[in-house]
């Protein structure tokens, strides 16, 4: 295999420790950073020359950045990540907090997405991937801290040969993982955690060729931070003509005709491949009803030629999932254990019965559960009380057909069973979609010409 470029650079930016005590400490940029850097520099893999700054004032940064953008040739590849809070002022100006930034003086001490894109703009360099683990302070559930409720735009980093993934679109959050997502010390954010590890394991490298596109990893990214939680949702703009290449499938390593990570396959040039002709002629065909209906019918067009493995649930993933969402799991065990507790004779408290007492605080837990959406939620907790009343009514009425006077009879005698059914089903239901979250219609993925 031949051995990596010397034109690929990262500079890896992150801040959790901030002297603003407005500025809510986050725990994963540092780890974050020294975990990407790991992997990127690995010769296997990214074979990057990085560089990280870490909880440094905002002066420094940015006299940093300048320097890692400018003297550069038009075939360097070049990565800057950012792990930090961000900032709105009255204007609407976005600023990245860093260790030194104070609120109350924004345009001196926090560094200007202004800036950033000014020297990516000054940049001879036309493969530049701008990574953006970052949004804005609010309000946060337990265990997931957030980095804002408002819109990253991306369009004011619009620019000739760059990719901009940002870890999350308006009125979302960038959160952090109560859960560890890779073997080692630290709690990684879910966006550069998911990052983190398509790369290392070689998992973003969808189509099993040996290297991993930034499109890839885009997908890769999409689908896994939105299993874990589906209210963010990363987006990308590109201006990349061709196929750009940012690391290697280290499972591949070996192989000896792998492209070396930002090269690009140009061949594509302004006509559009395949399977793009195919998701555009899809897009048109269907309908915004149809497509919601359909939610996964992009992705299935995009895995046409994925692997086994690369499709597969693995155990980390199932393991991480579950973690991440105890809340979650704490209401389906709930529900579950409703369904368990109908056969015993407990006596009812009061007129209600234990197992509609259970079912009613499994209601309130799943209520305010982040990982499923509000109709989701709905389907899974009515089912039991819908399969209790109408399915045992249902029931009952069948089988008291020849004589009306059996059916109460013959519903109290279902019932039982029938709730135990209803609970199953929601049971299902919430499990499929905390494992199997809905896919917005369109992927937040916009090519700009």
């Amino acid at each position: 295999m031949p051995s990596p470029e010397p034109g690929s650079y990262a500079l890896i930016v992150g801040a959790d420790t901030y002297a603003d005590k407005a500025l809510g400490q986050l725990r994963s940029p540092t780890h974050d950073g020294r975990e990407l850097s790991n992997v990127l520099s690995d010769p296997r893999i990214g074979g990057f020359s990085t560089h990280q700054l870490l909880n440094r004032p905002a002066y420094e940064v940015a006299e940093e950045i300048e320097g890692f953008f400018a003297d550069r040739r038009a075939n360097d590849l070049l990565v800057l990540h950012l792990s930090c809070h961000g900032v709105k002022d009255e204007s609407g100006r976005l600023y990245f907090a860093m260790s030194s930034t104070k609120l109350d003086r924004l345009a001196a001490t926090g560094l200007s997405a202004a800036f950033v894109n000014e020297q990516i703009d000054r940049s001879r360099s036309q493969k530049i991937v701008l990574l953006l683990d970052c949004c804005y302070s609010g309000a946060f559930p337990k265990n997931l801290i957030p980095r804002s409720p408002e819109r990253m735009d991306l369009d004011r980093f619009q620019g000739r040969g760059r990719v901009v993934i940002s870890s999350s679109t308006s009125l979302e959050y960038a959160y952090e993982s109560d859960t560890r997502l890779m073997i080692g010390t630290g709690r990684p954010s879910v966006f550069t955690g998911v990052l983190v590890e398509g790369l290392r394991t070689g998992n973003a490298d969808l189509d099993g060729d040996g290297a991993v596109s930034v499109d890839e990893l885009y997908d890769y990214l999409f689908d896994h931070v939105r299993q874990i939680t589906p209210h963010q949702t990363p987006e990308k703009i590109s201006t990349v003509r061709g196929e750009l290449i940012i690391a290697r499938n280290p499972r591949l390593a070996s192989h000896a005709e792998l492209a070396p990570p930002g090269s690009a396959d140009l061949r594509q040039d302004d006509t559009e491949d395949e399977l793009a002709k195919a998701r555009r002629v899809a897009e048109q065909l269907l309908s915004r009803e149809q497509a919601q209906r359909q939610p996964n019918l992009f992705r299935r067009l995009s895995r046409s030629h994925k692997s086994r493995e690369d499709v597969t649930v693995g155990e980390r993933d199932v393991r991480s999932t579950l973690l991440g969402h105890r809340r979650e799991v704490l209401g389906m065990v709930l529900l579950v254990l409703a369904g368990v507790l109908v056969p015993f004779p407990f006596a009812p408290i009061s007129i209600f019965r234990i197992p509609v007492l259970v079912w009613a605080f499994a209601v309130l837990v799943v209520t305010i559960c982040e990982g499923w959406e509000s109709a989701d939620k709905v389907r899974g907790t009515a089912a039991p009380i819908l399969s209790y009343t109408i399915g045992g009514c249902l029931v009952a009425f069948f089988r008291a057909r020849d004589d009306l006077s059996l059916v109460v009879d013959q519903f109290f005698a279902i019932s039982g069973l029938m709730f135990m059914l209803g609970s199953a089903a929601g049971v299902f239901w919430l499990a499929y979609r905390l494992f199997n979250p809905a896919t917005p219609v369109g992927r937040r993925n916009r090519r700009l010409n």
